[in-house]
């Protein structure tokens, strides 16, 4: 014979005042399925006929209002207010550096990076003479090279 599992129910109560950790119970008044916290078995409301109601009843014009009012959110947002972000007071020009110190990103000058290729410290220091050539890894490894043909191979 199998046995059968009964969790706790009612038809009046909206939610069950306390619950065992892990205990399952469903009220029939409110449509919510709920679980004992594990920790103190105080009732969580995990689902029930009442999220499928919910669920069944949106509209497309529910969705076009959630895009709409997401949009205005993030139009509105700044990004000072994420709690890992500390830009007190930014200016043109600036970027966003993480500080390994302050467990945050911090507003800082942007450096003065390299603006052309063969500036790179593992280029050729030149263009001369490497008109239409190609670049390409050089034979050891450890830098680019200029060179004027490639090598097809054989097959």
């Amino acid at each position: 014979m199998a046995d059968i599992i009964k969790i706790k129910r009612s038809a009046t109560t909206a939610s069950p005042s306390s619950l065992s950790a892990g205990e399952l119970s469903y009220s029939e008044q409110s449509g919510k399925l709920f679980y004992g916290r594990i920790s103190d078995g105080t009732p969580v409301d995990i689902g029930g006929k009442w999220v499928v109601d919910k669920i069944s009843a949106l509209a497309s014009a529910d969705i076009t209002d959630f895009n709409t009012a997401a949009d205005a959110r993030v139009a509105a947002a700044n990004i000072d207010a994420l709690a890992n972000v500390h830009v007190p007071a930014p200016s043109n020009g600036q970027v966003l550096t993480y500080s390994t110190a302050n467990s945050r990103w911090e507003s800082a000058a942007a450096g003065n990076g390299v603006t052309e290729f063969v500036s790179l410290n593992d280029t050729p220091a030149n263009y001369t003479g490497a008109g239409g050539a190609f670049v390409r890894v050089n034979a050891g490894a450890t830098g680019l090279e200029f060179v004027t043909a490639i090598d097809g191979g054989t097959f």
